[in-house]
């Protein structure tokens, strides 16, 4: 992902979530884009950043709509 961070080095104390848990948050709530690790952000453009996370999250769904994710990569 765009975090730099490793799933399991990774723990929000505040929600007791992992990383992918803490994305799902982030995203849920309308703030993907803190995701993005600090040196990442001046370099990166947002809608790349937001379609990479979208990606991912969509590949760790237990039933991913196959079609949307396939629309994404394309």
């Amino acid at each position: 992902m765009v975090s730099g961070r490793k799933n399991r080095e990774f723990f929000d104390q505040q929600h007791h979530l992992n990383l992918l848990g803490h994305a799902w948050r982030l995203w849920s709530e309308g703030r993907p884009l803190e995701l993005i690790e600090d040196s990442l952000s001046d370099s990166v453009i947002d809608a790349e950043a937001l379609r990479c996370v979208q990606i991912g999250l969509m590949c760790v769904q237990e039933r991913p709509d196959v079609g949307q994710t396939c629309h994404l990569l394309f």
